[in-house]
């Protein structure tokens, strides 16, 4: 930080991700995120609200535990718009709270497009039980396809 405040610039660069709400292309979107991942989740919710866009939304929240959702008053103004599932659950393993309630809803998820935000091993641990469900790999969309590819 020191080096920043005396070089006295900051370099910025816009911002790398390539999941936009322009991803969307289903009546439905259900957005799946984990820890941290919500912030980016929140970033396309405040978007699709604001354009009024017509997808019917819904979100799963996954955290450790009841403090990972940090962003309680936040998700409040987001709730009358969509319906939102937080779930914590520290297992890190197929018996997850979360991976059971994907897994009961999957079939739900046919006409949907699903968002992913959070970090390489849940995306690829959520991707790889919606598509055993049915999902095609155009419904799932996620930055992390895109910088830590399999």
């Amino acid at each position: 930080m020191q080096e920043i405040i005396a070089s006295g610039a900051i370099e910025l660069e816009d911002t790398q991700g390539s999941v936009t709400l322009a991803s969307v292309t289903q009546p439905h979107v259900l957005f799946v995120c984990a820890g941290s991942g919500f912030a980016q989740a929140n970033s396309i919710l405040s978007s699709a609200i604001y354009l009024a866009h017509p997808a019917r939304r819904a979100l799963l929240w996954c955290a450790d535990s009841p403090n990972g959702f940090y962003a309680r008053e936040l998700l409040g103004t987001l709730r009358p718009s969509m319906a939102t599932h937080l779930v914590a659950d520290p297992r890190r393993d197929p018996s997850n709270a979360a991976m059971r309630w994907l897994r009961h809803q999957a079939s739900r998820t046919s006409s949907s497009d699903v968002i992913l935000c959070g970090g390489p091993a849940f995306v690829y641990a959520v991707t790889d039980l919606l598509k055993a469900a049915g999902l095609a790999d155009r419904q799932m969309h996620s930055d992390v396809y895109a910088y830590a590819p399999r």
